[in-house]
């Protein structure tokens, strides 16, 4: 009897599995969006625009007129630019 079908074949199930278990730990681990750390208990610093759920760094940007690596610093030339159009408009 050839044993080579069924050994792939268990392979592949063993890798399906595998990789279910990953996703599974990836959806259900993660914390929700504004939050980070051990348990999800921090809070991530409201002038990003998402933070890392594991250290809560400011992975994806700041929001306008912030700057640096957590936001923390005001970036007055956008601030500048926000507060010329809002006197145009105004």
């Amino acid at each position: 009897m050839n044993q080579q079908p069924l050994n792939g074949f268990v392979r592949e199930i063993l890798f399906v599995s595998i990789w279910l278990m990953h996703l599974y730990l990836l959806l259900n681990l993660a914390c929700p969006n504004g939050s980070y750390g051990q348990d999800c208990t921090q809070t991530c610093n409201d002038k990003c625009d998402g933070c890392n759920n594991v250290n809560g760094s400011c992975d994806r940007g700041c929001k306008p007129g912030w700057k640096g690596d957590n936001c923390q610093q005001r970036n007055v030339s956008t601030i500048t630019i926000i507060q010329s159009f809002v006197d145009l408009k105004g």
